[in-house]
């Protein structure tokens, strides 16, 4: 017999769907399920991507695999015991508490996998911030998987120089302060596992590299990635231009930054693709837009720090700019009106091309009478 929580059971379903990204239409993955006298391992596969989850402890040995499908049924957000035990023909009986109702489920047993089956951990794994889970799962949302065009649907991770690179050929996130075991460039998947809250929170983080498989381990999570090895970057380093040779920049602080994700989404724009929206530094930053819904365009001014430089009027995609303050950077440079633009802070450049300077939107210009007025 094997037990585990509920809320475990949750917790697994949740990690394992987001690595195999299972098909409605196929066979649901088989999840092994070990316990040894002193651990107890959920672990599932397929070609790219291996997962588990492990952790410590007293258990009975026991030792089955069933069918990822099977933790829809009994996951839940409390610490009630689920119980598999051997039944006849190749099943199993599963039985859990529900709210004080008892549920009995007859679930497939799957043909175990050999441990030959699961790729080779490295010998050690090396220590690295937890932050890294962030920076991949920034990366992975910068990629483009449908791009023929190089390898913008991977990551690049430089090994060498302690860095994560992505682009998807509009915009590129360059991370630094890492530090892996290996000293070449390697090309690994944007996966959605990246995304799961259960390895972000993760407090130790550490990897490795062995036999092709790039391995991840996340506090009690552990996540093995086939390394591409068809595919070649792009040279990011020519792209991202020296702060020094700015025309024009501006310091966002922590709160311009949440105000300015807040406010793009209530700036008007009738142009779904590109979105566009004007950077103005003059004297102040102000972020402009207009519709043809709107007698006049719509500014919002960010109030934090004031603009160093030539004034300059930029105009951008918005979604690069909300980036920017999801993204907590505190710094913006700009090079000119068709230049790339420069956020950056110690540790991270986010760089991305301009609009058109046909999309820039001008201040709208005092009315003389409401001056006079004032005087």
């Amino acid at each position: 017999m094997i037990t585990f929580s509920r809320r475990l059971a949750r917790r697994v379903r949740a990690v394992f769907r987001r690595a195999l990204r299972p098909s409605p239409r196929e066979t649901s993955p088989s999840v092994a399920i070990v316990a040894t006298p002193r651990t107890f391992r959920f672990t599932a596969r397929n070609a790219r991507i291996a997962v588990a989850y492990e952790e410590a402890g007293r258990f009975a040995p026991a030792e089955l695999a069933v069918p990822l499908s099977f933790f829809d049924d009994c996951a839940g957000s409390r610490t009630d015991l689920v119980q598999l035990t051997p039944a006849e023909s190749n099943a199993l009986i599963a039985r859990w508490d529900d709210d004080g109702v008892q549920q009995l489920l007859v679930v497939e047993q799957r043909p175990l996998p050999k441990s030959t089956d699961f790729p080779s951990l490295p010998e050690q794994l090396t220590k690295n911030p937890p932050r890294l889970m962030t920076a991949l799962r920034d990366a992975a949302e910068t990629t483009d998987a449908t791009s023929l065009r190089y390898a913008l649907g991977c990551i690049q991770i430089r090994g060498k120089r302690g860095e994560i690179a992505a682009t998807d050929g509009r915009q590129l996130l360059l991370q630094r302060g890492f530090e892996f075991p290996f000293e070449d460039d390697l090309l690994i998947g944007r996966h959605h596992v990246f995304q799961a809250s259960e390895l972000l929170a993760a407090d130790h983080v550490a990897v490795g590299l062995h036999d092709g498989w790039f391995t991840l381990r996340a506090g009690n999570w552990t996540v093995q990635i086939k390394v591409e090895s068809e595919g070649r970057f792009p040279r990011v380093d020519d792209i991202i231009p020296p702060v020094l040779r700015s025309v024009a920049s501006c310091r966002i602080s922590p709160a311009d930054g949440r105000r300015l994700v807040r406010s793009l989404t209530l700036l008007p724009s009738d142009d779904e693709q590109d979105s566009p929206v004007t950077i103005d530094l003059n004297g102040h930053f102000a972020v402009r837009a207009r519709s043809p819904r709107f007698a006049t365009p719509v500014e919002v001014t960010l109030t934090g720090h004031q603009p160093q430089g030539e004034p300059l009027r930029v105009a951008v995609n918005r979604r690069y700019l909300e980036r920017v303050g999801k993204l907590g950077l505190g710094e913006l440079h700009l090079f000119g009106r068709n230049a790339v633009l420069h956020a950056r802070d110690e540790q991270r450049s986010y760089i991305w091309m301009p609009l058109a300077a046909s999309a820039i939107v001008p201040p709208v210009p005092a009315d003389p009478a409401l001056t006079r007025a004032a005087a």
